[in-house]
């Protein structure tokens, strides 16, 4: 099949205003149990049927609580696994749209064999696709409301991460799945792009931080994990190094030589709802009792979306579609693409970074690796203009200028992101199970402790904390939260081993730029947010 796909690039400036959302809210879908894994899909654990059950929230629950949270959000993407979630009754003020998560290459689909009986035909939100089985163990793949493609969700968590990447790049991995007929893998130009931040990936993952920055990567981190895999009470068996998935985003785009675009996402709900019962009590024992940030885990991971001053939800697709956006974790960006110099001011120091491919547009090869050395000028300016390999550690700033004329060959692309860093000295580290309660060595910035989101430890707590409240230098952290199924913070999360003096509580703040594309045409940078790609 041939079609005609609009491959834009990152926004010049402002055609309205960047508006704050996120494209992954769970919400209570209908409940038909039809929807689940196929028989050979060993989809959460050895004799574990995966369902579409991944909400459980009422939509105006959830929409509600958001709205009351004052966290900023103009737009949720409110999320069904397998179908659309039931659409909200009331009208909050918020600009909603619908997204589907097929969480499973060979959920099923129109025609599959193993979705014979039952009302059991999911299709894509509207104008999104398309939407056939693929036969990738938890390849999670998320459809946005008007934007045609998908996005690859969490690809770094999985064992078959590698059958994940060999799919974005183009490859026909496994073509058919023992038993359940044949699931040909996608044309890569479906694939829109990448999720490069996740907070279910962020909770559920075991991590081990160290206790000094220059042991982690500033562009790829990669964290080392004493379990082994994200979810250990299950029998998989897993990477013990959690990858960034930047790694793979860059690589991607490297051999397919085309924008790929990066999400962020809050990927949050309430865990121990399902969709029978869509108006779930919190329990006694649970630390959070209110419906706030805390509870159904947003404010993680949100994109920032140029849409004009009156949006819709088809505005802010539209922008999705031409990568009119950035991700962020916590860090505010104002940027200018139209040049060959690119300058971007962050809202705060920040540590810099820039990475890409350059070589030949229309040869075989991938683009090989492209990675900038950057230093400060005489202004505090951090620049690639004068730098050299030997130049010294690159200080944070709050403006970067890239100059795409020091970089040579005919088509190159450049990715730039932005990493705020935060270590606070643990003075009391908390006692007992009931309430989880931390004392600083100095205040910690606001943005690092707001309700709901997530603070790591060095030490043996592995997983993360989720930020219950704050005041002054004292932080408090839910210490309880109902069934969360193994692999949800804080199940497996403990404050058994932590030193006052000693550990720290450490936060990461992240913001990535989508990437711009360019080529030489006459001794001159063209831009190629206009090509139109024929498949």
């Amino acid at each position: 099949m041939k079609f005609a796909l609009t491959i834009g690039s990152l926004s010049t400036g402002a055609v309205g205003e960047f508006v704050k959302g996120t494209f992954h809210q769970h919400a209570a879908t209908e409940y038909k149990t039809c929807l689940r894994a196929a028989n050979t899909i060993d989809a959460c654990g050895l004799g574990c049927m995966h369902e579409q059950d991944d909400g459980g929230t009422d939509a105006d629950v959830l929409l509600k609580a958001i709205v009351n949270s004052n966290r900023g959000y103009a737009f949720v993407g409110v999320t069904g696994s397998e179908i659309g979630a039931t659409s909200p009754s009331q009208d909050h003020g918020i600009v909603t749209l619908a997204v589907t998560e097929n969480q499973m290459g060979a959920m099923c689909t129109k025609g599959d064999k193993h979705c014979r009986k039952g009302p059991c035909n999911p299709e894509p939100p509207s104008s999104s696709g398309p939407w056939t089985s693929i036969n990738i163990n938890n390849l999670h793949r998320e459809y946005i409301e008007g934007v045609p493609g998908y996005f690859v969700q969490h690809p770094t968590t999985d064992p078959q991460r590698e059958n994940i990447l060999a799919h974005m790049l183009g490859a026909d991995a496994l073509t058919k799945a023992e038993g359940e007929g044949d699931y040909s893998m996608q044309d890569d130009s479906y694939l829109r792009g990448i999720e490069v931040y996740n907070s279910w990936v962020d909770q559920a993952w075991d991590i081990v931080i160290p206790y000094d920055d220059s042991e982690t990567d500033p562009l790829y981190p990669v964290y080392h994990s004493t379990n082994c895999t994200a979810w250990s009470e299950n029998d998989y068996v897993g990477s013990c190094e959690w990858e960034s998935p930047g790694k793979y985003w860059d690589t991607t785009m490297r051999t397919l030589k085309r924008p790929l675009y990066g999400l962020a996402d809050d990927d949050g709900f309430v865990y121990t709802g399902d969709s029978d019962d869509t108006v779930y009590a919190h329990k006694k024992k649970d630390t959070v009792q209110t419906d706030t940030a805390s509870w159904f885990r947003f404010g993680q991971g949100w994109s920032m979306v140029d849409v004009p001053t009156d949006f819709t939800a088809s505005d802010v697709s539209a922008a999705v579609d031409a990568g009119s956006f950035y991700a962020s974790t916590g860090i505010s960006l104002s940027y200018n693409t139209t040049g060959d110099i690119v300058t971007v001011t962050a809202d705060e120091a920040v540590s810099w970074g820039v990475t890409g491919g350059v070589g030949e547009e229309d040869d075989s090869s991938p683009l090989a690796p492209l990675n900038i050395t950057l230093c400060a000028d005489g202004e505090g300016i951090v620049t690639n203009v004068n730098c050299t390999s030997s130049s010294s550690a690159v200080p944070s700033s709050t403006e970067l200028h890239v100059d795409l004329r020091e970089i040579s060959g005919s088509f190159f692309f450049i990715r730039i992101q932005a990493l705020v860093r935060t270590r606070y000295g643990i003075t009391k580290v908390p006692t007992g199970s009931k309430k989880w309660h931390f004392e600083l060595d100095t205040v910690p910035n606001p943005a690092d402790v707001l309700e709901g989101r997530m603070i790591r430890a060095t030490g043996p707590s592995r997983r993360p904390f989720v930020v219950q409240s704050s005041s002054g230098t004292e932080v408090d952290v839910v210490a309880k939260f109902g069934t969360g199924y193994g692999e949800i913070t804080p199940d497996q999360t403990t404050v058994e081993g932590l030193v006052a003096g000693v550990d720290q509580l450490v936060s990461e703040r992240w913001a990535w730029m989508q990437p711009i594309f360019r080529k030489v045409s006459g001794g001159r940078l063209v831009d190629l947010a206009s090509q139109e790609i024929l498949v």
